[in-house]
């Protein structure tokens, strides 16, 4: 958990990894792992939202489709190919 919240982009990315790993249906982290859509670094945005994109975004299908859908139109190209 501290890693999710680390000054480093790296340490974030695989903070979030190691919790949708533990929590593979976002019954417990979705917030955390949903927050992070909004990451000052493209790459852990691009990763969030393949995570929501798969099985994690059970935890709340209608905000995962939101975030991946707002995230099409993300500055960050990386981020909108995760998107789609």
């Amino acid at each position: 958990m501290d890693c999710t919240a680390s000054d480093d982009p790296g340490l974030r990315r695989v903070g979030l990894w190691g919790v949708c790993f533990f929590d593979l249906l976002g019954a417990k982290y979705f917030d955390l792992v949903a927050d992070a859509a909004c990451d000052p670094d493209p790459g852990v945005r691009a990763d969030v939202m393949s995570t929501l994109g798969s099985g994690f975004g059970l935890g709340d299908p209608s905000r995962a489709l939101a975030i991946r859908i707002a995230g099409t139109s993300d500055a960050a190209p990386e981020v909108r190919r995760a998107a789609v």
